[in-house]
Formats: structure tokens, sequence, C-alpha cells
């Protein structure tokens, strides 16, 4: 088992796939280490960290002479259910929701919550019996 495995780190991921003029653009938030990327048919195009999720958040990059905006709405904070709307040269492309939590099995929920709570829990008691 990987690390990532054993705190969830996929299950803590949302991924949106639009279709704009033949093009897949895929965004892809991590919530467990504040990373977006956007990919433009397979191409990375967007890759940075984002320490806030907020209620509204947005992203922006040019693309073969298209301007586009991701903007990010949390519409319920405990299924991290999102509201994702892309933007392309200013007019609306596309939206879609995403609940991120809600749309897992009941298993793979429960190590969606107690997988990050074990961690924190075994990191505070090294820490604590190391300093």
């Amino acid at each position: 088992m990987t690390f990532k495995e054993l705190i969830g780190y996929d299950l803590h991921t949302s991924r949106v796939a639009f279709e704009h003029e033949g093009l897949e653009i895929v965004f892809i938030q991590d919530f467990v280490i504040f990373k977006r990327r956007i990919y433009v048919n397979g191409e990375l195009v967007y890759n940075r960290f984002s320490p806030w999720l907020g209620l509204i958040t947005h992203a922006e990059f040019d693309y073969q002479g298209h301007q586009y905006r991701f903007l990010t709405r949390t519409t319920n904070f405990a299924c991290m259910s999102q509201d994702v709307t892309v933007w392309v040269d200013g007019r609306q492309a596309g939206r879609k929701q995403d609940p991120v939590y809600s749309g897992l099995p009941i298993r793979k929920l429960m190590h969606a919550i107690i997988g990050p709570l074990f961690f924190g829990m075994a990191l505070g008691m090294f820490v604590e019996t190391v300093f």
C-alpha cells in the first residue's frame, strides 16, 4: 500500500472534463495538497498551488489564442460538492457539478474521512514524543 493510498489521497481529488471546439479540457483539483491542474488534450497548461479553497476561486490561462477561465464554487463543504464553470473568451462554455464525496461508495467515503484523521493522530503522537 502506498502512502497516497494510506491517507486516501485520490479520494480527495476532483476531476471535471469539458469539451470545447474539439478540445478535451480536464480540470483536476487536489484537496489534500491544494493543487490545481488543467490539461488540454492531455497537455498540462495550468499547474499551481491554491492554498485558498474558499467558496469561490478561479484559474485563468491562455491556449491557442483563447482565454480560458475556470470558476469553482464550493456548494457543500461536508460533501466537498463544487460547481465548476469554464469561460472561453468571456463566454460561458460549460458548467458541471462535481460531488466529490457524495459520489463515493460508503466504504471509500469512510476511508476518505477516517484515513486523514488517523494519519493526523499518528503524526501528532510522533511529534509529541520526539519534541
